[in-house]
């Protein structure tokens, strides 16, 4: 989808309202100079006389209120995965711009229609799994996508920078901006994609689910009726892949139609996500204990 300049300059402000300024490097005097980010528009024209090199904003100055996803693919098949994840977007009809690094790289700039909030807990860890959960709820998982600059906490070249290895300018190259009105602002009818926004939010926080009800079930294991009291490792009784250390099991359940590992399996106790937790006894007679 082609767009106007006036246009690109309105979508390009919109995707800068949380990220600011990380540094700028003058390569003349190799001195920090903020004040090259002055040029919103730095980089969307023709032509750029722009000398603009190694300038990167931090992405989320504020995780509390995200309202731009930016997400880096590097490698030789980044412009393979960038369009696949580009037209998933389209799908779901999600505004974004995809911009060219110009070195094997593209970046695209998911316009959320609200903002979410990703800071949960103080935990900086805990905070990057619900994002990056949130991530593949929303376009999936992909080999380029650059895991070390994957995060709440990590930076990006700032579009109308100059790549110092290939010199040329780092510049959006597509846009899917249809909620963009005449007067360069978003259409109240994009929030009503928020649905889409919120339940790929909402499936992200499913492993805080899963493992406060595993907490749970490990509690309850004193009751006879749930917990292997005959010394029984209930995890060599079940074929499945290994999780957190060895400490449990993800298995195929076997009290039900499993398509997908739904079973989580600990030492003495075990629960799927379908059936709930799974007694004891049930177990003994399913192996003929």
């Amino acid at each position: 989808m082609s767009v106007n300049i006036d246009k690109l300059r309105k979508i390009y402000k919109i995707t800068y309202q949380s990220p600011t300024m990380r540094r700028v490097i003058d390569t003349n005097t190799y001195k920090v100079k903020s004040a090259l980010l002055t040029d919103l528009t730095c980089g969307l024209e023709k032509i750029n006389k722009s000398k603009h090199y190694n300038v990167f904003v931090e992405k989320y100055y504020d995780p509390t209120r995200v309202r731009t996803i930016i997400l880096d693919f590097d490698g030789n098949k980044a412009k393979e995965d960038v369009k696949i994840a580009s037209d998933l977007l389209e799908s779901k009809d999600i505004m974004h711009l995809i911009v060219d690094s110009t070195n094997k790289g593209y970046h695209i700039y998911i316009i959320l229609p609200k903002y979410i909030n990703f800071q949960l807990e103080p935990s900086r860890t805990f905070n990057n799994k619900i994002f990056t959960n949130f991530i593949i709820n929303l376009i999936g998982d992909y080999k380029t996508l650059d895991k070390s600059n994957y995060g709440l906490y990590s930076n990006i070249r700032q579009i109308g920078s100059v790549h110092p290895k290939t010199g040329k300018i780092v510049r959006v190259k597509y846009a899917y901006a249809p909620y963009i009105n005449n007067d360069l602002k978003i259409d109240y009818d994009y929030y009503n994609k928020s649905d889409i926004i919120y339940n790929a939010f909402i499936n992200s926080l499913s492993f805080i689910k899963y493992k406060n009800l595993m907490t749970n079930a490990v509690k309850y294991k004193t009751k006879n009726n749930y917990y292997s009291t005959n010394h029984i490792d209930l995890r060599t009784l079940f074929n499945g892949k290994s999780y957190d250390g060895g400490r449990s099991k993800w298995c195929k359940c076997h009290w039900h139609n499993d398509d997908k590992p739904s079973l989580r399996v600990y030492e003495k106790v075990a629960y799927c996500k379908v059936c709930g937790m799974i007694p004891f006894e049930d177990i003994k007679k399913e192996f003929n204990l």
